[in-house]
């Protein structure tokens, strides 16, 4: 998974393990952050679990 998210990581996302926290200050750009991280997971051919997504949480 770090791999997966090396260049985003520190910039849109924190990886730990399997677990990913995609952040940012402002609500208005965080769904673009999410896209981004969750692109460069499909284009690692990695899915998350939706079971254990946890969207929108502060």
């Amino acid at each position: 998974m770090e791999r997966a998210l090396k260049s985003l990581h520190w910039k849109t996302c924190l990886v730990y393990l399997d677990d990913i926290i995609v952040m940012e200050k402002s609500f208005d750009n965080h769904p673009k952050n999410l896209s981004e991280d969750l692109q460069q997971i499909s284009s690692a051919e990695l899915k998350p679990s939706l079971k254990k997504c946890e969207l929108f949480q502060r």
